[in-house]
């Protein structure tokens, strides 16, 4: 692997551990997978008690 490659690989996975890092703790605080709310989601009964 040259340099370049290797600088975009790194860039790319911080980038993917920070989005990851970012959904666990919204899931943590009790936020969902989306930002649409869930008044007309058709899962609404089941991910949030």
């Amino acid at each position: 692997m040259n340099l370049p490659t290797l600088i975009v690989l790194l860039v790319l996975l911080v980038v993917v551990g920070i989005v990851i890092v970012s959904m666990v703790k919204k899931k943590k605080n009790g936020g969902g997978s989306c930002s649409c709310g869930c008044s007309g989601c058709s899962m609404k009964g089941s991910c949030h008690k």
